[in-house]
């Protein structure tokens, strides 16, 4: 998890996927790391009106 940001009515988080060959945002890991990171998804769950 990358980040997450809670509020009076929501809460998002944002999220770091370790990517393979063959996706289509793949590219080789940067130096010294073993795979390809990128962020991937942010979530935002929010509070339903009553």
């Amino acid at each position: 998890m990358l980040d997450f940001s809670p509020s009076e009515h929501q809460i998002a988080f944002r999220v770091e996927a370790a990517l393979l060959p063959g996706h289509e945002a793949y590219t080789d890991p940067k130096p010294g790391e073993a795979f390809c990171y990128r962020p991937m998804l942010q979530l935002a769950l929010v509070d339903r009106p009553d």
